[in-house]
């Protein structure tokens, strides 16, 4: 099971100061060396009843980091703390395109994202971001194989 803790009130570099949201997305991750490079890791989660090692080696910490990059950056522009996608794209240097596919992951239904991250329901990021996902979390369920 993953666990959501606050730890310090988030940051976002377009808005920081006393305003700022006051909810950080804990998700645990390491990194290790992979050559010249480091590559982010899912951590090993703790401990839960349901939670095997073969369902934590089924995560694809890709997906977790840009869902809790989609809930963030969708918090953002409910709050009008930004504009809009391109000055989110702005101020993290990627493209809007990308930003608008990442901010979609946040319409994902409650237990579809928890499937997601807890390794219960494999799926890479590159074919995540290709899949068209409708807005309705039966339809949802019914294409990722829930209800």
């Amino acid at each position: 099971m993953t666990r959501i803790n606050q730890t310090e009130p988030a940051r976002h570099r377009a808005g920081e100061g006393a305003g700022a949201p006051g909810v950080t997305t804990f998700v645990p991750l390491r990194f290790k060396r992979h050559g010249v490079r480091k590559v982010v890791m899912h951590a090993e989660p703790v401990e839960a009843p349901s939670a095997s090692k073969a369902e934590a080696s089924r995560v694809d910490p890709l997906v977790v980091k840009a869902i809790a990059q989609g809930l963030y950056w969708q918090k953002l522009l409910h709050e009008h703390k930004v504009k809009d996608a391109a000055e989110i794209a702005r101020v993290e240097g990627t493209d809007r395109a990308r930003v608008t596919k990442i901010t979609k992951l946040a319409l994902l239904a409650p237990d579809v994202i928890a499937a997601l991250v807890d390794g219960r329901l494999p799926m890479r990021l590159q074919r995540l971001l290709r899949e068209e996902i409708p807005y309705d979390w039966r339809q949802q369920r019914q294409m990722f194989g829930g209800n």
